[in-house]
């Protein structure tokens, strides 16, 4: 089948650093302020024994005060692995879009540096389907993997990224079959999704244990009808089980045969007390001694 031809918006390379969002916001604007307040995160993590490196991670995206301290656990884990490359996943909160953008060339910015792009892994992702694109409108304002971003520099000292938006066509199986053959040893892979949205606290633990469950099944099947059984529910004010759940099937997918480990699980209202209205945050590694791979 010959390939569609990506209009020139889509293939051009991005000539500018990619400069914090949300930084200010989601997190501490300031150095210093930033950098103390991640290694208090990562201090006050207490790990079970993980037998085998950590080949990808499910991690929250709120703002650090709700949602840091849960997923400081994921990166603590991996705090001793060799990693070289960070591919980070993320649904688009921004704009709906059919097609997976990858940032292609450059660096992001966070107030602790610049962290380069990955541009050769970035470009045989792009070449391989006509729906993986350079979208750049889908990164520009997104909070999703920015706020990833600090704790990776706290972590890891010489890594590249290869940052990934999914748009709202459900392309999951596009991503996967690019990644597969991709991706080595020394990669990490983060799906960054947030879980339910809005519920009582009561209702949001009981929706957030079938969903973190359903991940621990190794089966994006399984995830697939949970969040379908829930949404058939009518939970009240439940918005979403998980705003990020095709970039969580993206690595599920990816992470067949590994064991999979909840870390660390809260909600909103464990930090502000306000039981009424909450969102769902957990910290869940995919690890063993085997690559990352898929039966796709």
């Amino acid at each position: 089948m010959k390939k569609e031809t990506k209009t020139e918006g889509e293939v051009r390379e991005s000539s500018q650093t990619r400069k914090p969002a949300v930084a200010g916001q989601f997190y501490p604007g300031n150095k210093k302020e930033l950098s103390l307040l991640v290694d208090e995160y990562l201090n006050n993590v207490k790990l079970p024994k993980l037998d085998g490196n950590i080949r990808a991670i499910i991690v929250p995206h709120a703002g650090y005060e709700y949602s840091g301290q849960v997923a400081a656990y994921a990166y603590k884990a991996i705090q001793r692995q060799d990693i070289k490359r960070v591919i980070l996943i993320g649904n688009s909160h921004q704009e709906y879009f059919d097609g997976v953008s990858v940032w292609n060339s450059g660096y992001f910015r966070t107030p602790l540096g610049d962290i380069e792009i990955d541009d050769d892994f970035a470009k045989k992702l792009i070449d391989f389907n006509s729906k993986i694109i350079f979208r750049e409108s889908a990164h520009i304002n997104e909070h999703s993997l920015e706020v990833q971003l600090p704790f990776l520099q706290k972590i890891l000292k010489d890594f590249k990224i290869v940052p990934i938006i999914l748009g709202n066509q459900n392309n999951t199986d596009i991503l996967i079959n690019a990644l597969k053959n991709l991706i080595d040893e020394n990669t990490l892979i983060i799906a960054s999704s947030d879980l339910s949205h809005y519920p009582n606290y009561k209702d949001a633990q009981f929706s957030d244990n079938k969903v973190i469950e359903a991940i621990l099944t190794g089966k994006k099947e399984n995830l697939r009808k949970i969040i379908s059984d829930l949404e058939k529910q009518g939970i009240d004010n439940l918005q979403t089980c998980a705003c990020g759940a095709d970039a969580i099937e993206v690595i599920m997918e990816l992470s067949e045969g590994l064991k999979a480990m909840l870390l660390n699980y809260a909600n909103s209202g464990d930090v502000t007390g306000n039981e009424s209205q909450v969102v769902g945050y957990a910290s869940i590694v995919f690890y063993g001694f085997d690559k990352l791979t898929t039966s796709g």
